[in-house]
């Protein structure tokens, strides 16, 4: 599975979705792509690491990545609204 979060506009976000992983299921999730091949779950933050602009784009290359996988992708949202960001939304594909 192929998890893209979104936006990625703190340090804490990692933390955040990687606390949030096994309650809904997904446990041994990584956050590195190079290892996507070797059958683990794999986190990525697709609009990459500009923190100051929470509605960027998506980084090229990560349409394709998802597309190339032949793996499930779950998209998640992020809130930052409050003090510590939290998931609000996921959407398995």
């Amino acid at each position: 599975m192929l998890i893209l979060v979104r936006p990625h506009v703190s340090l804490l976000d990692g933390l955040v979705v990687a606390a949030w992983l096994p309650r809904v299921g997904i446990h041994r999730a990584i956050f590195a792509v190079d290892m996507l091949d070797a059958g683990r779950d794999v986190v990525i933050f697709p609009q990459g690491t500009e923190l100051s602009i929470p509605d960027r784009p998506d980084m090229p290359g990560c349409r394709w990545l998802a597309s190339h996988t032949k793996r499930r992708v779950v998209k998640i949202t992020l809130d930052h609204w409050d003090l510590w960001p939290h998931v609000t939304r996921a959407c398995l594909q």
